[in-house]
């Protein structure tokens, strides 16, 4: 009967290491670069047990993940057990797999202390265009070699936020500025600033960036004047879902959405288009412009005569 001692006490311990459980899934796989996706994290544990909250700050140093927003625990009580569960809704800037690492929770159960995990998420992030799409290849920078310490990650990741979010308001306040004295309608403003940004090439490699955030800043300013979609606030994938119910549908739609792609592909993948590159997708941007544009009255008229 010794022998039974062992077991007895190992099924003591996986039976108090159950009164705490942690566990994340994603909503809806497969996911698509830019698209916006839903992680849950549910989180349980006994009554009588001390546990901590699960932290995502593994989840923060993920690089090309960005996390949208973030719910509050809703906590549920049934027959001695209290469950939690938050949403994390991200997105992410790359393609290949995505791992996410597991998710912890310190807990005590009466004289018992242990640590609860979840499982190691890991799904496949595909590229938005379809098979028979026709894409321009981009020429990738060289990466800088990814073994250093999480510590140098978290202060690249912060400058690259911070140069990021520089350039983002600097741009708005230009905008701010420049909307309280134009004179012309939104789409016609964007057409004309995307004209400017043309005559501007060939661009630098410490430009790009910055000019491609300029791009499609009109872009989508354009889109939301003549199509009436809120595109500043969509993604990709919603936007083209919008476009798609206008009748009829605006032409050279696909290939000004594999530019938005591409554009996305250079600001948050550290991607590097050549100069040709670059011209053609100013071309494509001002072929589209042209082709769905409202024409004035006047000039119509004119047109016709």
């Amino acid at each position: 009967m010794k022998w039974l001692l062992p077991i007895l006490i190992f099924a003591l311990a996986q039976s108090l290491h159950a009164q705490v459980a942690v566990e994340a899934s994603v909503d809806s796989i497969p996911v698509h670069i830019g698209d916006a996706f839903d992680l849950k994290l549910s989180w349980s544990y006994d009554v009588e047990a001390k546990a901590t909250a699960p932290i995502i700050d593994s989840l923060k140093a993920i690089p090309d993940l960005k996390i949208l927003s973030e719910s509050k625990w809703e906590a549920k009580k049934f027959q001695g057990t209290i469950s939690n569960v938050k949403l994390i809704k991200c997105i992410y800037y790359n393609t290949g797999v995505l791992r996410i690492p597991a998710f912890s929770s310190a807990y005590q159960y009466f004289d018992t202390t242990g640590i609860a995990k979840s499982k190691i998420l890991e799904f496949k992030i595909s590229p938005l265009a379809k098979e028979g799409d026709e894409i321009v290849p981009i020429k990738p920078i060289i990466k800088e070699p990814r073994d250093f310490s999480d510590f140098l990650i978290w202060i690249y990741g912060g400058l690259a936020a911070v140069l990021l979010s520089y350039l983002i308001i600097k741009r708005l306040k230009k905008h701010r500025l420049k909307k309280s004295i134009a004179s012309l309608p939104l789409d016609q403003q964007a057409e004309q600033q995307i004209r400017k940004l043309a005559e501007t090439l060939p661009w630098s490699i410490e430009q790009t960036t910055a000019k491609y955030v300029d791009l499609t800043f009109w872009l989508r300013q354009f889109l939301t004047a003549r199509f009436e979609i809120p595109a500043q606030v969509e993604t990709l994938r919603q936007m083209k879902k919008s476009l798609s119910k206008i009748k009829p549908v605006p032409r050279s739609l696909d290939s000004i959405l594999l530019c938005m792609q591409a554009s996305d592909l250079v600001k948050f993948a550290k991607i590097i288009p050549s100069d040709e590159q670059n011209s053609l997708a100013i071309n494509q941007v001002l072929e589209f412009i042209v082709q769905n544009k409202v024409i004035p009255t006047a000039e119509a008229k004119e047109v016709k005569s």
